[in-house]
């Protein structure tokens, strides 16, 4: 039940004209609000390590003596190795030197046991801070600290444009972020605007690489997307990257998923079977491995938004691989969310944690005042049952598909799949799987055998046969030569830009809201600061923002701009 209001708010961001009164109430305020207090929490970003989930910046509101605005520049952690429930459990509270950010990205090195800060933008008083990057290390009982690093390469790092909203991952060699928006309150430098392409941030060298394609979309634009690391499939794993929008155009399809090969940057795409998402932005996902005969791979995708369509989303979708089929857990749609952060969490992997989100549906800044329903914004969902829960399960049992998931491929649904081609199809099936399923195979490999002749009982070869066997090899090696160069060359174009088949921008006329056009900035630009020469229009005034949160002003009852 809501606390009753004492005339006051706490958001950061929301009333420019109070910052100044800050100070008189800072013995008051909370980056972690009790559950009586706490409203909202919005844009923080998560990641696990050993016992613990670290929670990282964002802006938070919630009920006090008085009026004032604090933003969010502590990180928060919570105990994983014991149960608890939403409503009486404490977070830690651990003071960060930097600025706070915003939509940052966060690398987990893993094998280190330590994270990343890099990206984000600043809150609404907060001076942008010049390029860095900032590593948290973890100590005992979820405490830590904060240091600011100096990669090694360091005339890449210091000319990389700066970017809030980005898709972020982390692999078990490098950490990955994909396309964001760049700001006077991302950047102390360069043009302004949607930045294409992703950076590599390699954990053991410390060097950065910056790469201006990016097929997902033909301008290798990409905003509010999730992306999730894949083990289980392809030599190096694989990265998937599902939704977001290009800021110039519309929303990615959840039916057609964009992926890459870590390691050597290859990029594939794959059509999905079953129900789609719609699409989206500004949602979490998760991922994690079923540990049964059908080795698995499922990830899960809750909430988000679609400005286009006016809508917020309090569903989850599933996307099993390597079926590349949806389901959706059925339940009753509750609390709709976006900018809101999830993880896997427990030694079984069975249980998934939201943390924070608002609902984008609400007027005003009432999505600041609206109390969520999961108190201090932690929500549990059992992945197996496709269930939320009142309580986080410490000793949960492990992880398995879903039994929606396992009875589509006990029926044999997979059977079904067209594969886009047939390297993406050895990335997920097994070669003797494969060979037996025929399918998409190449059934002309591995018969190089064809010079055992027949009438070879004689027990040796005649000068002639030799001759014949030696031009037969090298009209073999020819082709198979010839083959290679064919093959690498459509791999290439199909790397240099969204080619057929790749996910393209949904565009649906009846869908769009009515949308006043205006220049974005200096336009697209690449991520060393290079502007692009061609400028950068389209983008919208219409239902709302669709790069910086507008700040919620103190203008008069009714006038606050209603989106961030």
């Amino acid at each position: 039940m809501r606390t009753s209001w004492k005339t006051a708010l706490l958001a950061p961001g929301l009333l420019g004209s109070l910052v100044r009164a800050q100070s008189s109430f800072d013995s008051q305020l909370s980056g972690a609000p009790s559950a009586n207090d706490f409203l909202r929490r919005w844009t923080p970003q998560g990641t696990v390590i050993g016992d613990y989930l670290y929670l990282d910046g964002g802006e938070v509101s919630q009920l006090v003596d008085g009026e004032s605005l604090k933003y969010l520049n502590d990180t928060l952690s919570l105990n994983l190795a014991e149960s608890w429930d939403p409503e009486n459990v404490k977070l830690k509270i651990i003071s960060k030197p930097s600025e706070p950010m915003m939509r940052q990205a966060i690398f987990t090195d893993a094998s280190e046991g330590v994270f990343y800060i890099w990206g984000g933008k600043t809150s609404y008083s907060a001076r942008t801070p010049e390029p860095q990057l900032i590593k948290f290390i973890p100590r005992s009982q979820g405490d830590g600290s904060w240091t600011m690093t100096v990669p090694e390469d360091d005339s890449t790092f210091a000319g990389l444009l700066r970017t809030e909203a980005g898709a972020y991952v982390s692999t078990p060699d490098a950490a990955f972020h994909f396309g964001g928006v760049a700001s006077s309150r991302t950047t102390t430098k360069g043009p302004e605007g949607p930045v294409p392409g992703y950076v590599r941030f390699n954990f053991t060298t410390q060097s950065w690489s910056n790469h201006s394609a990016g097929p997902w979309t033909g301008s290798g634009l990409l905003q509010g997307a999730a992306a999730v690391y894949v083990p289980t499939f392809g030599p190096n794993g694989l990265v998937m990257l599902l939704g977001g929008r290009d800021p110039g155009a519309d929303f990615l399809r959840m039916d057609n998923v964009s992926f890459m090969d870590p390691l050597t940057g290859d990029w594939h795409w794959q059509m999905t079977q079953g129900s789609a998402p719609t699409s989206r932005m500004f949602h979490c996902a998760v991922g994690v491995e079923s540990p049964g005969p059908n080795k698995t791979y499922e990830i899960f995708v809750y909430g988000g938004r679609n400005e286009l369509l006016d809508t917020a989303f309090d569903d989850i979708h599933v996307l099993s691989l390597p079926g590349f089929v949806w389901r959706k857990a059925d339940y009753e749609s509750s609390s709709p969310r976006d900018s809101h952060a999830c993880v896997v969490a427990g030694d079984g992997k069975r249980q998934m944690i939201s943390f924070g989100g608002v609902d984008y549906t609400l007027e005003g800044s009432e999505f600041w005042q609206d109390q969520d329903r999961f108190p201090q914004g932690l929500g549990v969902f059992d992945l197996t049952e496709m269930k939320w829960k009142t309580r986080y399960d410490a000793g949960a049992a492990t992880y398995e598909a879903p039994e929606a998931v396992q009875s589509w491929y006990a029926d044999g649904g997979q059977e079904d799949l067209r594969w886009s081609s047939d390297e993406v199809e050895r990335l997920f099936v097994q070669e003797s799987e494969a060979s037996e399923g025929g399918g998409n195979g190449g059934g002309g490999e591995g018969n190089g055998d064809g010079g055992d002749d027949k009438g070879s009982s004689s027990g040796g070869s005649s000068t002639a046969a030799i001759a014949g066997g030696v031009v037969g090899g090298v009209l073999g090696v020819a082709l198979i030569l010839g083959l290679v160069w064919f093959i690498r060359r459509r791999r290439a174009a199909a790397t240099t830009g969204a080619g057929a088949g790749m996910p393209v921008a949904e565009t649906d006329a009846s869908k769009a809201q009515p949308m006043e056009l205006h220049g974005y900035g200096s336009g697209r630009v690449e991520a060393d600061g290079t502007p692009r020469d061609k400028p950068y229009e389209l983008i919208g005034s219409g239902p709302g923002p669709y790069t910086d949160a507008v700040e919620l002003d103190a203008g008069p009852p009714g006038q606050q701009p209603r989106y961030r």
